[in-house]
């Protein structure tokens, strides 16, 4: 493509390349033939992963790391139900290489049609159509809570996947897949 002169004020420029991008790795470079004057390129996407492909594992995840290192595990005490049947979720959630401070965030997932039981929920937790979430201080041994809850109908359904993730970092983050409910 044509670029302006490096002494033009110009709006943005905004190249589409989907096109010219295949799976797998891709590379794209921006680069002057004939300028050599500074240049500022942003590139921004979006993608897809199946979860087969991903790094999201199925009961438990860690994201290595020196200091923030994080592990989240996800266990659903049964995956095969009858309607209204409680289910219940235990979650352990630590920040390896604790030194004592962090806030961190775990999302955990529910299938569609769960109903949480709120007496099941020990602190002031926030629960979503698809997910309970867990506010929760970094902890040598980290920490351990659960909740329960049923789905209301008949369903074969994937829960919505779970995240444990740095509060004020959600770059760095832990995902486990979601996992297959069968509700008969």
């Amino acid at each position: 493509m044509e670029l302006p002169p490096a002494t033009a004020v110009v709006a943005p420029i905004i190249v589409e390349l989907g096109e010219h991008l295949t799976t797998g790795l891709n590379k794209v470079q921006v680069a002057r033939t004939e300028n050599p004057s500074p240049i500022n390129a942003v590139a921004i996407s979006s993608y897809y992963v199946p979860w087969g492909g991903s790094s999201g594992r199925t009961e438990e995840e860690f994201l290595a790391g020196d200091t923030r290192a994080l592990r989240l595990r996800v266990n659903y005490d049964s995956t095969d139900l009858r309607v209204n049947q409680w289910v219940r979720c235990q979650v352990e959630v630590e920040r390896i290489g604790f030194k004592g401070y962090g806030v961190m965030q775990a999302e955990i997932g529910l299938p569609p049609g769960a109903q949480v039981d709120p007496n099941s929920l020990t602190r002031p937790d926030d629960v979503q159509p698809d997910r309970v979430v867990f506010y929760t201080s970094a902890q040598p041994g980290g920490s351990r809570f659960e909740f329960r809850f049923r789905v209301r109908y008949p369903i074969e359904a994937l829960t919505a996947p779970s995240i444990l993730y740095d509060y004020y970092n959600p770059e760095s983050c832990a995902t486990v897949a979601p996992v297959r409910l069968t509700v008969r």
